[in-house]
């Protein structure tokens, strides 16, 4: 499964640079404003994730505005016979 967390974190300090009295979203402040573990939101901005809370995932939904899939993709693995 891959996080698009760090392009999500991106996309959100774009959009929203504009705005007076903006600043930079880092993980901490994410976390400050979700309530999630900072160790947690490190290894998502890592990209690669193996296994993710519910609460988790919600969590950052609701503070995005994004759908599950816009958080998470699958990724293919190759079968071997």
């Amino acid at each position: 499964m891959i996080c698009r967390l760090a392009i999500l974190i991106a996309e959100y300090n774009t959009s929203h640079a504009a705005e007076s009295g903006f600043r930079k979203l880092t993980i901490k402040s994410l976390s400050d404003k979700t309530g999630i573990a900072r160790t947690t939101l490190t290894r998502l901005d890592r990209g690669v994730v193996y296994r993710i809370d519910s609460s988790t995932v919600v969590g950052l939904c609701d503070f995005f505005g994004c759908a599950l899939a816009d958080l998470l993709t699958l990724q293919e693995t190759e079968v071997s016979d």
